[in-house]
């Protein structure tokens, strides 16, 4: 995840620059948010991805025995591709161009966004399409819908990459591999992060549903036709 990341934070690096400034205002922030005054600009997003990250921790932890299980059937992969796939294809009827604006996000879009986030670390759900789906079937505006999944991602991803320094020095990759590793998910990160973000922007989002269908479709042939002795989880 950590090319990943590094793609992400240069996409997205203007964001996160007015976000990284806008950090010290929090406090204030917090304090009109007790007064119930509106909150706008980054600051406001900042309050958006803290409440969306809560939430996605709370999933992972109380959810992580069930996803370990799910990781150990393959059928249950292909089905999550299958679910990956409907969710995606939700957003072909979404026809507004234009949508609400961050100023105009509200808390339990958040928290929505972030419950999704949490669910996707089952094999085959997309954490982006998914996510970015939710967010434009809550009526986003598409523009914000991959910006606020992305940015959403960055607290998530960092906390995951911690958990795996603990077992750095147990690791049987060499710091080479570890190395170029990251660089190639960097660059397939990066081009399919612009390949995405234009897809979006083009309304056309729904296509990769085709992707997710072949795909989960192929995973439960293979696991009824070819291990027809493998329980389904």
């Amino acid at each position: 995840h950590t090319g990943t990341l590094i793609a992400i934070l240069i996409v997205f690096r203007n964001d996160i620059i007015d976000i990284l400034k806008s950090v010290t205002r929090l406090p204030q922030t917090l304090e009109q948010l007790k007064h119930r005054e509106k909150v706008t600009g980054s600051i406001w997003l900042v309050v958006l991805i803290i409440c969306g990250s809560i939430i996605t921790i709370i999933i992972g932890l109380f959810g992580e025995r069930l996803f370990i299980d799910l990781f150990s059937s393959i059928r249950a992969v292909g089905i999550c591709f299958l679910i990956t796939g409907s969710i995606l294809w939700m957003t072909k009827y979404v026809n507004r161009p234009v949508g609400r604006t961050i100023e105009n996000m509200r808390i339990r879009d958040a928290l929505t966004i972030g419950f999704v986030q949490g669910l996707a670390i089952a094999p085959g759900i997309s954490r982006s399409g998914t996510t970015i789906s939710t967010a434009l079937l809550l009526g986003l505006d598409r523009e914000l819908a991959a910006r606020y999944s992305f940015l959403l991602f960055i607290p998530a991803v960092a906390g995951a990459t911690l958990l795996e320094l603990r077992h750095w020095e147990t690791s049987s990759f060499s710091a080479i591999a570890i190395v170029s590793g990251t660089i190639s998910a960097f660059l397939v990160g990066y081009a399919a992060l612009k390949i995405l973000l234009n897809l979006i922007e083009r309304g056309t989002f729904h296509y990769f549903s085709y992707y997710c269908w072949v795909l989960g479709a192929s995973v439960l042939i293979y696991s009824f036709f070819f291990q027809p002795s493998l329980p389904l989880k």
